[in-house]
């Protein structure tokens, strides 16, 4: 009888085969020259939750690490499965497995979701800058450091590798960013401290990686916050001198300017964003905030946070709102030591 190989297989350069005659004809044994490696069940999850690990020679004196941090709880089945609980403190990295003097290695890294972990610093570090976020990849624009900055940034979260896009022809920080249909725009800001504020608006296209100059702002400022919704960008607050109740939206379409119902109360270096609700985005698709005001599209009005709570409610939606609020205005006069540091909540 004459056995074939019916299908086609592909080995590392390193394999190596073994031809051992028997009874029954030639047993082939295939070494592939790898380390060996643990299996995770489960490749994320959160502090707390338990993961299935697969692998080899497992005991009771096994130690199961999370990206270095130890599991204190882990439970074993034979010598080839363990089930370890991601322990506080763990960060998003390879999982591994130390039973005497043989340690194993997750083939893929975990990711724990609710934490933080640390990225590679900026190039150019800043305070101040705008960002936004365009196909997976974060741009940080502009920003303060002992003057105000030019540099475009670029971050890659999968790859965890910064590149640098067509610099400002004027350094500018304390501005606004937004995307709206595959382009970052940049609303306002300053070049000199604060001693003065531009109307400027500007837009990146990341495909011919060039600056376009558009219609200029209504009111010059700088410490805002822009928000992307229904292809309009609303530039929120900000100061000039003093803090400003201005809401300005922009269209991309028409490269055009509208006023909009101004905020309750003046507000500066806020922030905002969108929230959608999932059982009935009709009902109350939209809301902006800034600072203690929402801002909601149905009710065409802003009103205070406590009262917006109480229309989520009364719509039946939970009443809570995510937001994500600066401690304190970043100031370039007294930021000292400018940061570069990347932090990433997962």
């Amino acid at each position: 009888m004459t056995a074939s190989l019916s299908r086609r297989y592909f080995f590392p350069p390193t394999a190596r085969f073994t031809a051992r005659p028997s009874g029954a004809g030639t047993f082939y044994s295939l070494t592939k020259g790898q380390n060996a490696f643990i299996q995770l069940q489960e490749t994320n999850g959160r502090v707390g939750s338990k993961i299935g690990i697969l692998g080899q020679g497992f005991s009771a004196s096994s130690v199961v690490k999370f990206n270095g941090v130890t599991a204190t709880t882990v439970t074993r089945t034979g010598t080839t499965f363990l089930l370890a609980t991601v322990p506080a403190g763990a960060t998003d990295g390879n999982v591994t497995v130390t039973t005497g003097t043989t340690t194993l290695t997750s083939s893929k890294k975990f990711i724990v979701h609710n934490s933080w972990g640390t990225g590679t610093p900026m190039p150019v570090a800043a305070v101040a800058a705008c960002s936004a976020v365009l196909n997976g990849q974060i741009y940080v624009v502009g920003g303060y450091n002992a003057s105000a900055q030019t540099a475009v940034q670029i971050y890659n979260s999968t790859t965890n590798k910064w590149t640098t896009g067509t610099a400002l022809a004027t350094g500018l920080s304390n501005q606004a960013c937004a995307v709206v249909n595959g382009l970052v725009y940049e609303f306002g800001g300053t070049n000199n401290v604060g001693a003065s504020q531009t109307n400027a608006v500007l837009v990146y296209n990341p495909a011919t990686k060039t600056w376009l100059s558009k219609s200029a702002m209504p009111t010059a400022r700088q410490d805002i916050v822009a928000v992307g919704a229904n292809n309009l960008v609303f530039v929120i607050g900000g100061y000039n001198g003093n803090r400003l109740s201005t809401v300005e939206a922009y269209n991309p379409a028409t490269d055009s300017w509208s006023t909009e119902t101004p905020l309750l109360v003046e507000s500066s270096a806020s922030s905002a964003g969108l929230r959608k609700a999932i059982s009935n985005p009709s009902a109350f698709p939209i809301a902006a905030i800034s600072g203690s005001s929402v801002l909601s599209n149905t009710l065409e009005r802003w009103v205070a946070l406590r009262a917006a709570l109480a229309v989520y409610a009364s719509k039946g939606f939970p009443p809570s709102v995510r937001m994500f609020f600066r401690a304190m205005p970043l100031d370039p006069l007294r930021a000292g030591t400018i940061p570069s540091t990347v932090r990433c909540f997962s």
